[in-house]
């Protein structure tokens, strides 16, 4: 009889009626699936086990999705149509069955339940269908399609679809035909069968079977001869060990059948890394960016001994044909000395290889170089093949040699077989490029970093290590953990902030009732995929407000977002969802041919920042996009100006693929700070070699982006939990412990050797690697920096003043007054400042970068007049000899700056006040930067020195800031904070203070920007972000929390426009002279100081409230709050 396809329907009904009780019950602290299924593969041993039962059938039927080798040629809107006409549905029912279509309907397999329920079919006892029948059934349409492996088209059935399906159908009630439909689409979801508890059930060796022949009917064909056939099905747990020894002696893989793959880890950081690989000797093998091969070699077939499987297991030898005679070649097969007497099986990846450029090409080439079951897919829109390009097979193991079974050998062993059996060929045929570690060793944290940052720098796709001791499966090696043999993946993609991203819209969206079904968990669900398009007219939109034009580059589903994300876009996209066709606020344009149309569009697109595995082209495309895209985050504050525009995107795309022609050395050198800087991570992924989608994940978890505002209810300042205090004080004090030796509280002017008619917003990553390395390395001028501060004077209330003994805007920010500048100069005339370049070119004149002079008097306020340094000048020409020029002149030059006027004014303060961690611009250092710590923060941040830089002067960031730091932006003062890592090494912060700095100088000697002639960056540690209840908490307006406990976060500040040191205003007197009559005509922004301050009190100007309830302003007689508190100046 065999077995009835109802019992199979019972397991599937049980666990999807235990899906809905573990989601309503306590049942979801327990997964209790395994319970049904032990039971129920208990309740059916007995038949599972007859000798009428087929246990290949049961197992293709319990796991469709293992079997690649068929393949139908249709999903379900196709096979709703041929169910149809199975059934004879009348145009009412076959409404009823397309709802599948509909949100909130279910699939096709639930919509075939509730149509065949209207009228039953009548089942007659003795007639019921078995799972031996579906099998031969599905066998015989999969026969029909091109694209089954060849073992199945052989089986080619000359009947129709309906003819071979319509039986099927008509002996089956609703809900075993529902579980029928699904079984044809190969997914079952929402009910997933555990696979590695079912096969344990069924036979305890089937696990291990399946590794070494990765077929259902090779591994039962080894299940029922000798001598494994002697074995019990279920022994008793504390024998199993000593069976499952005794069975692998006998288990040896076969040619023609694929051999299963290792589990592998994801690394998440060098940290997380190392922490896996424990003290082991590791091999690191490059990962090549091609297809994988597994090649068997059979010699008794004659010429048609090569046999390849892809990775899903399909057998695509013939697909691969134009690989045969280079293997053929570097195996040396039938010719003298070739190692292959019988038979042998290795492993490769496929290439593309150009003479031309002498180099493996991208990986998109291989779609014109490898067919699909004899016809080449995607590739409408590609270059036909060159005459230098060609197909290249790297080999990286050998699992068989003859009668030598090579997996239980170690991994170094296997190596040196594979060396001898393999003649490379240049060009045509090689061996993986491998590197050897030993992590016992103290280095080896070390090494790996470096050889990780070379990978990168060369834009190969990664590593792979594998133990040099280790087998290939870790059944091979009995009692080790179960660590053991798992391979090690170590992508930059894989670590958070290495990755390639990039801010793209989301234009429209499309429902898939297939993919619906896995996102069961969203309420409201009405769209499951996202399109990603880019402005094709951006400059044209934002200039001349021409209608937007947007290109479809991408479509992201289930795969791509987080559960909170999805939610959030099906949440808020219903208020800016229109149809496409009465879409009137852009243009859609698409040559994608391959993506599926678009539901609906948004009028306002979503602005999300994606993250990629690299670039790629598409099939049917002549653009780049990023490669298995990944939301990190949903911009809510960005606008399509913000995004990425095609012509941005295709620029990424070049500069990410495009290998550094030289200075290698200078970007490894980039990519190793920044790989150093994600050592405390580790998060960690387990996937399966086996299949793509095959993975076990640890999730974490992501808030919603609309982060609540919390108010303060209490002027009680609360200080930071004792952990953190206790660790952000000795964060401080190795700060600076380590930099008073190197820095010793000094002011570094950094010099600008950029012309006035090159300012560059950034720098090369060459030129950052030298001047680095230039600002790292001690000089003597390090040694005669002033120790003293002499700059900079902040005047703030005593603390515990409830009102400030300043009055004016400015005021809080002054520089010293005359007499202590001449005190000062008389202390450091012999003190000479760190250069980066003492010899300038003679063909510039000096670019020193120095702010405009300003100070304060008395009774006046701090203004900027660069204008009166210039009619301060003929001061200067006075005395044109250097050696007249003295502290007189000087003196005259400093009073003629001066301001004596002050015009009290008064300012309403802002109506709704917000934290200055919210309003003040936020740049994440290359070391600073923690993944979950910063998803957690609901702001945003920008990971660009140059784009940093850039925000700080743009009229949105002074208009946010007024929320926090009113008296900053009357004063024209522009604020900035850089999140670091304290704990890196001092020359580590110093070359980011460094370059900041630089890019500050170059934009102050940019006037059409129009960038702020004051300003202050802070560098606080990342554990900012934590202080209080988070970057949103209103108690970090106050003055008081950062004189008390804002210091403990505080590793330095660049600042301009508060004044400079004597020894560079001599030198713009000195200057000045020597122009003569030109001097009027100076530019004086040539001439910008910008220095770096080591002041931990400096952080104090980020609170300017003394009170939240009532509102008081440090400056309390300047700012007044209507309604909540009002101060008269009469007062």
């Amino acid at each position: 009889m065999g077995f009835k396809f109802v019992y199979l329907c019972d397991l599937l009904s049980s666990l999807e009626r235990n899906r809905h009780l573990k989601a309503a019950s306590s049942a979801r602290s327990q997964n209790t699936d395994f319970h049904i299924l032990s039971n129920w593969c208990l309740n059916h041993s007995k038949r599972i086990h007859d000798k009428d039962t087929d246990l290949g059938a049961l197992l293709s039927c319990l796991f469709p999705e293992k079997r690649p080798d068929r393949v139908y040629g249709f999903q379900s809107a196709a096979l709703a149509r041929i169910i149809a006409r199975c059934l004879y549905l009348g145009i009412s029912r076959i409404k009823d069955l397309d709802k599948w279509r509909v949100q909130g309907e279910g699939d096709l397999g639930q919509c075939v339940e509730n149509v065949m329920r209207q009228a039953e079919n009548q089942i007659i006892p003795g007639q019921e269908v078995t799972i031996e029948e579906i099998d031969a059934v599905l066998d015989d349409i999969s026969s029909r399609c091109r694209f089954s492996g060849p073992s199945v088209r052989k089986r080619h059935a000359a009947a129709a679809v309906d003819e071979i399906l319509g039986p099927l159908y008509r002996k089956l009630g609703s809900r075993d035909s529902k579980w029928l439909t699904r079984l044809i689409l190969k997914s079952y979801h929402p009910v997933k069968i555990p696979m590695d508890a079912a096969l344990k059930n069924i036979h305890f060796l089937l696990p291990q079977l399946l590794l070494f022949q990765n077929s259902f009917e090779a591994a039962v064909y080894l299940l029922k001869s000798t001598p494994l056939k002697y074995f019990p099905r279920n022994p008793p747990v504390d024998s199993r060990q000593l069976l499952n020894e005794k069975a692998i002696q006998h288990l040896v893989p076969q040619p023609g059948v694929k051999v299963g793959r290792p589990d592998y880890y994801k690394a998440r950081s060098i940290k997380h890394c190392c922490s896996i690989i424990s003290r082991r000797r590791m091999s690191l093998e490059r990962k090549y960016d091609g297809e994988y091969c597994q090649i068997h070699i059979d010699m008794t077939r004659g010429a048609d001994c090569i046999q390849i499987f892809s990775k899903s297991g399909k057998d695509s030898t013939a697909d691969r044909a134009a690989i045969h005679h280079t293997i053929k070649q570097s195996l040396r097969l039938s010719e003298k000395g070739c190692k292959i007497s019988h038979r042998c099986i290795l492993e490769g990846e496929l290439l593309v290889w150009s003479d031309k450029d002498g180099k493996i090409l991208d990986f998109n080439k291989l779609r014109k170089f490898i067919m699909r079951s004899g016809t080449f897919i995607g590739t409408e829109y590609d270059s036909q093949p060159k005459p230098y390009e060609h197909l290249m097979i790297v080999f990286f193991d050998i699992l068989l040699l003859d009668s030598d079974v090579c997996l239980s050998k170690p991994h170094r062993m296997r190596r040196l077989m594979l060396k001898e059996t393999v003649n490379p060929i240049p060009g045509r045929a090689g061996i993986s490029e491998q590197e050897i570690i030993d992590f016992s060793r103290s280095d080896a944290s070390r090494r790996l970093q470096i050889a990780f940052s070379k990978c990168i720098a060369e834009r190969w796709e990664g590593y792979v290590l594998k133990g040099c001791d280790e087998p290939y499966f870790a059944i091979l090696s009995p009692g080790r953990d179960h660590g053991f043999c798992r391979w090690i993946k170590l992508k930059k993609d894989y670590i958070p902030g290495l990755g390639d991203t990039a801010d793209l819209s989301l234009i429209g969206a499309r429902y898939e009732s297939k993919d619906a079904q896995y996102l069961s968990n969203i309420r409201n669900l009405s769209w499951t995929h996202f399109y990603i398009g880019c402005l094709e007219n951006k400059h044209a939109v934002i200039q001349s407000s021409a209608r937007a034009r947007y290109r479809v580059v991408d479509i992201i589903g289930r795969h791509s977002l987080c559960a909170s994300d999805m939610q959030l876009l099906n949440k808020y996209g219903k208020f800016i969802a229109c149809d496409v066709e009465s879409n009137m606020m852009f243009d859609i344009h698409s040559i994608h041919n391959s993506l599926p149309e678009m539901d609906i569009a948004f009028k306002t697109p979503f602005i999300v920042e994606l993250l990629g595995s690299g670039f790629e082209r598409p099939s049917n495309a002549q653009y780049y996009t990023l490669r298995f895209p990944r939301v990190l985050k949903i911009h809510w504050d960005r606008t399509y100006e913000d995004a990425v525009s095609f012509s941005e995107l295709q620029d990424l795309a070049e500069k990410a693929r495009s290998v550094p022609t030289q200075m290698i050395s200078e970007e490894s050198s980039l990519w190793y700070e920044k790989v150093e800087a994600t050592h405390g991570r580790s998060e960690y992924i387990v996937e399966k070699s086996q299949t793509s989608t095959s993975s076990v994940s640890i999730s974490i978890g992501t808030p919603t982006p609309l982060g609540k505002q919390s108010t303060l209810t209490s002027t009680t300042l609360t200080p930071p939990t004792s952990k953190e205090t206790e660790e952000g004080s000795s964060h401080s004090k190795k700060a600076f412990a380590n930099t008073k030796n190197f820095h010793t509280n000094f002011y570094s002017v950094l010099q600008s050797s950029i012309t006035k008619r090159s300012a560059p917003s950034t720098l090369l990553a060459s030129q950052a690697s030298l001047k680095r390395r230039k600002a790292l390395k001690p000089s003597p001028a390090m040694d005669r920096v002033e120790e003293e501060s002499l700059v900079l004077h902040q005047s703030l209330r005593a603390r515990g003043s409830p009102v400030p003994i300043f009055r004016f805007p400015g005021e809080e920010f002054c520089t010293m007054s005359s007499s202590q500048s001449h005190q000062a100069r008389g202390q450091v005339a012999d003190k000479e400042a760190l250069k980066e370049n003492s010899n300038p070119s003679p063909k510039q004149p000096p670019a020193s970068v120095q702010p405009d002079i300003v100070d304060v008097s008395k009774n006046g306020p701090l203004v900027n007049c660069p204008t009166k340094l210039a009619a301060s000048l003929p001061l200067l020409m006075a005395t044109p000899d250097k050696e007249n020029t003295n502290e007189e002149s000087l003196g005259q030059v400093e009073n003629h700056l001066m301001v004596t006027d002050a015009i009290p004014i008064t300012r309403i303060l802002p109506a709704y006040l917000e934290s200055p961690l919210l309003t003040i611009p936020m740049y994440c250092g290359d070391f600073g930067f923690v993944e979950s710590l910063f998803r957690a923060a609901p702001r945003d941040f920008t990971f660009s020195m140059a784009h940093f830089v850039h925000s700080l002067g743009t009229p949105l960031t002074r208009e946010n800031l007024r929320a926090s730091n009113p008296s900053a932006v009357d004063s024209n003062i522009a604020l900035g904070i850089a999140i670091i890592n304290k704990r890196d090494p001092a020359n580590t912060l110093a070359a980011q203070l460094y370059n900041i700095g630089n890019l500050v100088a170059a934009s102050l000697q940019n006037e059409s920007i129009g960038f702020p002639t004051r300003g202050k960056i802070f560098f606080l540690d990342r554990n900012i972000l934590t202080a209080e209840n988070g970057v949103h908490d209103e108690t970090l307006l106050l003055n008081d929390w950062w004189a008390v406990y804002g210091t403990m976060y505080y590793y330095a500040t660049i600042s301009w426009g508060f004044g400079m040191d004597l020894d560079q205003f001599s030198q713009r007197v000195d200057e000045a002279c020597e122009l003569g009559a030109q001097a009027v005509w100076y530019d004086l922004r040539r001439t910008t100081t910008v220095i770096n301050l080591y002041e931990p009190s400096d952080v104090e100007i980020i609170g300017e409230f003394v009170s939240i309830d009532p509102v008081v302003h440090i400056r309390g007689d300047y700012f007044h709050s209507p309604g909540r508190f009002t101060r008269s100046l009469s007062d």
